[in-house]
């Protein structure tokens, strides 16, 4: 039978292993859910109208990355707790806090540095006159763009490896004891 401590902390480690994989499971599903569904249906609608509605879908997707990545860091910092309180091995490993570590550094700086300055000169791609003036534009642009969707694309890796380092605790039991 568990003491109260004991109890406590396996009551965590579930609580904090439900938030993690669902706070995983919206970096991971939303991005497939975006590049899968919406992005090829999106831009039968035109090129200039497909582009704004993505860069609200992404706007939207990026604060929820960010509230995801709160939580994860949210229960990572539990389990640092749990694990001080109980002899229960909670805390994150050093792999673990990598992982997440650039899976937040990344995704903080899609959602305030590069994705804000992609949306400026995908407007001024949009509103340049002239064939010269709009290739050039469009140039500028997907030079940004490209870059954002090589980080979305190391972040979607970078929540798969994490919720993978994760299950396979829990599994382990090192995260989750009976």
């Amino acid at each position: 039978m568990k003491d109260g401590a004991d109890s406590l902390s396996w009551k965590g480690a579930v609580i904090c292993s439900t938030v993690e994989l669902f706070a995983l499971s919206i970096c991971i599903g939303g991005l497939i859910v975006i590049l899968a569904g919406l992005i090829p249906e999106v831009f039968n609608v035109g090129m200039e109208t497909g582009g704004r509605l993505l860069t609200r879908v992404f706007s939207r997707y990026n604060i929820l990355v960010m509230g995801a990545c709160a939580m994860l860091l949210g229960c990572a910092l539990v389990r640092v707790w749990i694990g001080q309180t109980t002899a229960q091995p909670a805390a994150p490993s050093p792999v673990e806090w990598v992982v997440l570590g650039a899976l937040a550094l990344s995704a903080a700086l899609i959602t305030w540095v590069l994705f804000p300055e992609s949306v400026v000169l995908q407007e001024q791609a949009f509103a340049a006159k002239g064939e010269l003036s709009k290739a050039e534009a469009y140039k500028t642009f997907f030079k940004s763009h490209n870059l954002i969707r090589g980080l979305y694309v190391l972040n979607l890796g970078l929540a798969l490896t994490l919720m993978i380092l994760k299950v396979r605790r829990w599994a382990a039991g090192g995260a989750v004891r009976s």
